[in-house]
């Protein structure tokens, strides 16, 4: 039986090589304009972009440990957080997906395998734009699963609106939730980042905007 610390030693091997200039690289992409009608599910058999605009490699200093709340961690832990800026003038133009590639990813668009994939709603990266992405990398071993997802946050992308299916309710009305307006996310911050709110029913209406 593996224990949890063997968890924790797989992100100090990942976190290990970026230390020595590991060929991790954090992509967006234009994705299809199809998807502003209606988000893909995420499908874990995807091995590259539909289409990549701008990549920067990973550097040691984009790298954290974190803990289930999302907060850098002195210790290691399960959960490995890659932070990336992308500047101005990196990446213009519709932003609908994002990603990491490793093994023997280059600068080059496609190069390297796919670890790491999420599509979201249309990001206009205009020339003075610059946008924040954070993707957690969470290899605990008991993650919360629905329906062949490793998450717990689930966002409706007809309303934006966020649900802890940790602390869902009969009110959240999960089970009328098309799946094609489903979409999963990794951590909180994430799907705040895409304007996504809270739901009032199982997050709270204090943290509500509705």
């Amino acid at each position: 039986m593996l224990t949890v610390n063997f968890y924790s030693y797989l992100t100090q091997l990942i976190n290990r090589e970026q230390q020595t200039g590991g060929s991790l690289f954090m992509a967006i992409g234009r994705g299809s304009i199809q998807w502003d009608s209606s988000i893909p599910q995420v499908d874990r058999q995807n091995a590259a972009f539909v289409d990549e605009r701008f990549r920067k490699q990973v550097q040691a200093d984009n790298v954290n440990y974190v803990d289930t709340n999302g907060q850098v961690s002195t210790d290691p832990t399960s959960l490995l957080a890659i932070n990336m800026r992308f500047e101005a003038g990196e990446g213009e133009g519709s932003i609908r997906e994002c990603g990491l590639f490793a093994l023997n990813a280059m600068e080059e668009s496609g190069t390297g395998l796919l670890i790491n994939y999420f599509s979201h709603p249309r990001i206009d990266k205009t020339a003075d734009l610059v946008i924040d992405r954070r993707i957690i990398l969470n290899l605990t071993p008991d993650r919360f699963r629905i329906q062949g997802h490793l998450t717990r946050y689930l966002g409706n992308t007809l309303t934006e609106e966020l649900h802890d299916l940790d602390n869902e309710t009969g009110a959240c009305q999960i089970p009328e939730l098309r799946i094609d307006r489903r979409h999963y996310f990794d951590t909180i911050e994430q799907a705040l980042a895409m304007g996504y709110d809270h739901c009032a029913f199982c997050f709270g209406r204090e943290l509500s905007q509705r």
